[in-house]
């Protein structure tokens, strides 16, 4: 009897609890609702753009997954600092409410940026019912230098150095008061490396990203105001010769260099490439002939090195000045991802190898070796040899060489070349090498993930995951190449086929 009064009772309030639910508001619903993914000109809190109107672009994330939630207007505040956003002062732009269902690649519409603004926006979105979600969490971008008059100093180069040579740049700085604000711009004929009081600036490697050197060069703007003390600092710059740089374009290795700084007492700053930065031939240099001078090969002689080249107290004057010169190229700032350690591969075994030994790194990659060394004498040669297949000791000249400096432990590393295969063989050791002492640093342009497949067969499974390593290993400099180790070229076939059939479908590739 129990029973029957308790499912009579749930069929005569069913109804009314439906009606409840259909009627109830939706405001709670749409709370749920958030902006999200905020990218301006397709990147996240981007440092040093050059559009003079960026794009704005969003995404709407409903955790709850209801199906037809929709944007119906968004609302954008764009402010000069963080603390104005958040208390509503859009003093750029304010947009206003918007009604469409656009969110991606919003031109900006508000006052004229200038170089070096530092630009806070944020986002706030109607759904499809009318209602209103919260404003998103602020985004924050850059500008670059927009006009080529911001570039006050020439470019810069060692006056006597060979283009194989990688050689260290540094100009000293003293600071009054700590800085409010800095941005340093550096563009390069080769790579670059910029150290701050001896800190490394940046997680990326091969920069910048590979442009036609004798019409355009690439360059990167770098927020160092967190980096800067009062006193004496150090800014210091490792550079080497560029792969197109032997291959296609012969140009000398070059840099120009642009810092603009606000300090805390409102004095600015400016600080630029010329002949009063110091420069010298450093430790390492591109290893071969000119064909295959950057196929893998690097030249590293540990006897040369200075561990405190790039610190305030480093004597220098010893060094050279640094010499001017014209290059008659068009600046355009880097605006896509960088190139960054992808993956770290452990070796996965070594044996003996003829008169050396051979690890396997249990896949093929492209990007650095990391070789520990132990047991050497001053003046020891180790050779260091990269094959694709097995059996092979070299393929393509992939070459490379290390000067022991007679320490106890040491080690070799790639810094502007780069290796591509599976099988390292090393002759010159003194001592039995351990597994561990050879780690790959897999490099590619750091472009997102977006898309994946799997299946119920093992095979496709294995074919689809080589496939997008595949891509993944000819995308080192910001280009789909045609291999990583010979040419480097990005062929029509190359670009076509894997955008639409891998980049495209797997990857965030807005920005590549």
């Amino acid at each position: 009897m129990d029973t029957m009064k308790k499912l009579l009772t749930i069929l005569l309030l069913a109804p009314l609890l439906l009606a409840v639910v259909i009627l109830a508001p939706r405001s709670a619903v749409a709370a749920e609702v958030t902006p999200a993914g905020l990218r301006t000109e397709h990147l996240v809190d981007p440092v040093g753009l050059d559009a003079a109107e960026p794009r704005f672009s969003w995404r709407m994330d409903d955790p709850a997954q209801a199906t037809g939630r929709a944007q119906s207007a968004y609302h954008v505040r764009v402010a000069s600092s963080k603390e104005l956003l958040e208390s509503g002062q859009a003093d750029l732009w304010d947009s206003g409410k918007v009604a469409t269902n656009q969110s991606q690649l919003i031109p900006y519409a508000g006052k004229p940026l200038a170089s070096n603004n530092e630009v806070y926006w944020k986002v706030r979105l109607w759904t499809e019912d009318g209602t209103a979600t919260p404003w998103s969490t602020p985004a924050r971008f850059t500008m670059g230098l927009l006009e080529a008059s911001d570039w006050k100093g020439p470019w810069i180069h060692h006056p006597d150095a060979a283009t194989q040579q990688h050689i260290w740049f540094r100009r000293n700085l003293t600071l009054e008061e700590p800085a409010q604000s800095a941005l340093i711009h550096i563009a390069s004929l080769g790579y670059h490396e910029l150290f701050i009081n001896g800190e490394k600036v940046a997680d990326h490697h091969l920069a910048p990203a590979a442009s036609r050197l004798d019409k355009r060069v690439l360059y990167l703007t770098y927020d160092i105001a967190q980096l800067l003390q009062p006193g004496e600092n150090t800014i210091a710059i490792w550079h080497g010769p560029g792969w197109a740089q032997y291959r296609f374009f012969e140009t000398k290795p070059s840099l120009r260099i642009q810092m603009d700084a606000t300090l805390a007492d409102g004095q600015a700053l400016s600080l630029a490439s010329d002949a009063s930065w110091r420069c010298a031939v450093s430790s390492s240099q591109n290893n071969g002939g000119w064909r295959y001078a950057n196929m893998g090969g690097e030249q590293i002689d540990a006897r040369l090195h200075h561990d405190d080249w790039n610190l305030p107290n480093f004597d220098d004057s010893q060094w050279q000045a640094a010499a001017e010169r014209d290059v008659d190229v068009t600046l355009s700032a880097q605006m896509m991802e960088p190139t960054r350690v992808i993956k770290t591969i452990p070796a996965q075994s070594v044996a003996r190898y003829d008169d050396g030994w051979r690890f396997d790194m249990g896949e093929n990659f492209t990007g650095f070796l990391k070789v520990d060394l132990r047991g050497l004498s001053e003046g020891d040669e180790v050779l260091i040899q990269v094959a694709n297949r097995e059996g092979e000791v070299e393929d393509f000249h992939q070459r490379a060489l290390f000067f022991s400096a007679g320490e106890a432990e040491e080690t070799f590393r790639h810094r502007f070349n780069y290796i591509a295969g599976r099988y390292v063989t090393i002759t010159g050791l003194k001592t039995e090498p351990r597994t561990e002492d050879v780690t790959g640093l897999a490099l590619s342009t750091d472009v997102r993930r977006t898309g994946s497949f799997t299946s119920s067969n093992a095979l496709f499974n294995r074919i689809y995951e080589a496939d997008l390593w595949t891509w993944r290993a000819n995308l080192t400099e910001g280009f789909t190449a045609d291999c990583p180790h010979r040419e480097r070229l990005g062929y029509g076939e190359v670009a076509f086929a894997c955008a639409w059939g891998i980049a495209f479908p797997n990857y965030d590739s807005s920005a590549l």
